[in-house]
């Protein structure tokens, strides 16, 4: 389906020289990836993305949610099938 994206949030798989990054400074970059990745998403006119956040300690899923509860409360958002993701991601309906 060409009308879903699917991004990446794991740390490593936006920058390679991530090692020397406290956690603050991770979360901070994998927001600002993901508030880009989305405002993209709505640009080009997407029906869903799915944010591949992991299953660490839930801070990124967390903030993730937080965000578009606040600033997109139309766009209903879910789990992300499991059986791809496990419990590591969400899928973000956009709603114009």
């Amino acid at each position: 389906d060409n009308d879903i994206a699917e991004v990446d949030l794991h740390i490593s798989a936006l920058r390679e020289d991530y090692g020397q990054l406290k956690n603050a400074e991770i979360l901070r970059y994998q927001m600002d990836y993901f508030h880009r990745a989305l405002d993209n998403a709505i640009a080009k006119s997407f029906h869903k993305v799915i944010f591949i956040h992991g299953i660490g300690n839930g801070i990124l899923r967390d903030a993730l949610t937080d965000y578009l509860r606040k600033n997109y409360p139309g766009f209903p958002r879910r789990n992300a099938s499991f059986r791809k993701y496990g419990y590591g991601a969400i899928e973000v309906e956009i709603i114009e």
